[in-house]
């Protein structure tokens, strides 16, 4: 049958609950490395709830003790990330709120950190056509900060001039290196991987992949050896984006035996290499994209982000292969990080916002635009690299008349054969409103790209027999110099500026407003690490506020001023050395004792008592339904 309106709510609304104790102890220094993964395993709904008997509880609010410079001084506390506050409460209790590393964050936070040798649970990806660019890469990577440079789109040579900057900036990393699928020039994405592999690039973000290909299994397998303990080491890196779970699939497995099997043939791999891609997945993080600019399926992060959780728990449940799962698009402000690592996400990205940072390969016109955008300042539009599948990407549609043009020559690919097909009044105005070339000078630029810069003279030969083909390619010629006059602000072409951009650019911006990284403020652009770091900053400010707002005393008694909205007051410190990893102590007791507090865990009514080592104690609070917002208790009373 169907289900039951009211189960399928309540099973929501517990769910929910659940996850708050299960964060509560993953908040907790000794709780989360002492207690056993299962206890904080994901809610499942084992049968039918009984619906909450008699009217809802209101919370009583203690009136605010102390001053208000007390309540001032305990923000500040709070705001120091790196120790414990201790809120003296009535009666001499005390409550504790407790530091939170970076490396907490997330699950796989610590391990993510680790692996990519950053200091940050976070990375930036990569914008393509060198918007990531490689000033942008080794500004953050100085930092200690993964980012990921902008190499879709580029050609070799202009991608070699890149890592020649990042390389020599950054010997020992962190940087990381977009590979982006390109089924219509695959000539551009081999050689690309074959640059990488000879120039020692070890981690590459991989985007837009509609499904595996050659040369991104080559570059995965080509890197694998068995290290002197006899395990296998990944050297080369993939972190790949995704926004659907057949994408999420492929990337989660093995690399494809066929595809392996190819390369060994054409000695691309060895024979060790291809035994050894039986036992490592295709990459060792999943970036779930979600609403981002530039290529998206618009799928919402909470939608996305837990049915790909649970692909990958299903995944690793089959193969005893787990690979971490991140989370982008939308990450404009500190209240979407948190939300992300909240709902299981290990490490987070941010795209769009970067483009507005003065590392960015863009233009201060485009940063400008960027600037004062909102979050419906937004369209989608044909893309370029994949024009003739029809695929569209997001971009900023203020102040430009790009995606209505781009949108025409879409319309105009459709409904003719070829371009003398298209009646001549037409291509009068494309030629003088849209191109400002004639089709013949677009057609010569682009014989002479695919020839000198590409080296994919074949690519020109079939176009000059298949007439749909050069349609293509001279459509795509503007829909390629068209982000091109964005980055480099040519002025007459403003109106055909393509700027990706996604809805996160308005959350950013209010989050900025009024401080010093707003160039209204500052007279300047802010800088992508301080960025980057400030939302980092205020998911951790919003994370220990909830754990005030969870606490049945602290709730109560800290004045609300103490937990208010983060707002960065100036430039932070790039954290100093080396990432730390948070040891998990192996946990203590036998499997029934773990299901015991599970058990206990998913009655929500009582606090949890969990027995730690050495004879210490730590409490997960019962969180009655009125204490899941702030203003949950007024809801449920006035209704």
């Amino acid at each position: 049958e169907f289900p039951d309106v009211v189960q399928a709510n309540l099973q929501i609304l517990k769910g929910t609950t659940v996850l708050r104790r299960c964060n509560e102890i993953r908040a907790h220094p000794r709780l989360s490395a002492e207690v056993p993964q299962s206890v904080t395993s994901k809610y499942v709904p084992l049968g039918p709830l009984q619906p909450t008997a008699g009217a809802p509880a209101v919370v009583p609010r203690t009136p605010a003790r102390g001053s208000a410079a007390a309540a001032a001084a305990l923000r500040r506390d709070l705001l120091e990330l790196d120790r414990d506050v201790t809120v003296p409460l009535a009666g001499g209790a005390k409550g504790v709120v407790h530091s939170i590393p970076w490396e907490s964050l997330g699950t796989g936070s610590a391990e993510f950190m680790a692996l990519y040798g950053t200091k940050y649970p976070l990375y930036t990806g990569a914008m393509a056509k060198g918007i990531a660019s490689a000033d942008l890469v080794v500004a953050g990577g100085k930092a200690g900060m993964l980012c990921s440079f902008g190499a879709g789109g580029l050609p070799p040579d202009a991608t070699s001039a890149g890592l020649d900057k990042i390389q020599a900036a950054l010997p020992n990393g962190p940087y990381a290196v977009n590979l982006i699928h390109s089924p219509f020039d695959d000539v551009l994405e081999q050689k690309n991987v074959e640059m990488f592999l000879k120039r020692g690039v070890r981690i590459v973000e991989a985007s837009a992949f509609m499904k595996l290909t050659p040369h991104v299994v080559r570059y995965r397998v080509a890197g694998l050896e068995r290290g002197s303990d006899g395990k296998v080491v990944c050297r080369n890196k993939i972190i790949f984006k995704v926004s659907r779970t057949e994408l999420a699939q492929m990337a989660m497995r093995p690399p494809p035996a066929d595809m392996v099997a190819k390369l060994l043939a054409q000695g691309l791999v060895t024979a060790e290499q291809a035994e050894l891609a039986k036992s490592v997945t295709m990459c060792d993080d999943v970036a779930v994209e979600a609403d981002s600019g530039g290529h998206t399926d618009n799928r919402p992060l909470v939608v996305l982000l837990p049915i790909i959780l649970a692909t990958r728990d299903a995944i690793a449940k089959e193969t005893g292969m787990r690979v971490r799962v991140g989370a982008g698009g939308g990450m404009g402000c500190p209240e979407a990080a948190a939300s992300a690592f909240q709902m299981g996400a290990d490490f987070v990205l941010t795209g769009t916002i970067n483009q507005l940072c003065k590392q960015s390969g863009s233009c201060d016109r485009v940063r400008k635009a960027l600037s004062e955008a909102t979050y419906s300042d937004i369209a989608m539009a044909p893309a370029a690299d994949m024009f003739d599948q029809g695929v569209q990407l997001q971009v900023l549609k203020k102040g430009t008349m790009f995606p209505s043009r781009a949108k025409k020559l879409w319309e105009l690919f459709i409904a003719y054969p070829s371009l003398e097909a298209i009646p001549a009044q037409m291509m009068e105005r494309l030629e003088k409103q849209t191109f400002k070339k004639t089709v013949a000078q677009i057609w010569a630029e682009t014989r002479s790209f695919f020839i000198d810069r590409i080296g994919d003279p074949e690519k020109i030969e079939r176009a000059e027999r298949d007439p749909k083909l050069k349609m293509s390619l001279v459509f795509r010629w503007y829909l390629g110099q068209s982000s091109m006059w964005a980055n480099r602000g040519v002025e007459d072409r403003a109106l055909d500026y393509q700027v990706w951009c996604g809805p996160a650019i308005g959350s950013f911006n209010e989050f900025i407003k009024g401080t010093y990284l707003d160039p209204a403020v500052s007279g300047e652009f802010p800088d992508v690490v301080q960025a980057n770091l400030q939302i980092l900053k205020g998911t951790t400010v919003l994370r220990r506020c909830n754990e005030i707002r969870a606490h049945p005393r602290l709730s109560a008694e800290v004045p609300q001023s103490v937990t208010s909205k983060y707002v960065p007051l100036g430039p932070l410190q790039p954290t100093a050395g080396a990432p730390a990893v948070v040891p998990r102590t192996p946990a203590r007791g036998s499997a029934a004792a773990a299901a015991a507090l599970r058990r206990d865990l998913l009655e929500l009514d009582r606090d949890v008592t969990v027995p730690l080592a050495g004879g210490a104690k730590g409490v997960v609070h019962s969180i009655p339904w009125e204490s899941l917002g702030t203003g949950s208790a007024e809801f449920m009373a006035l209704y």
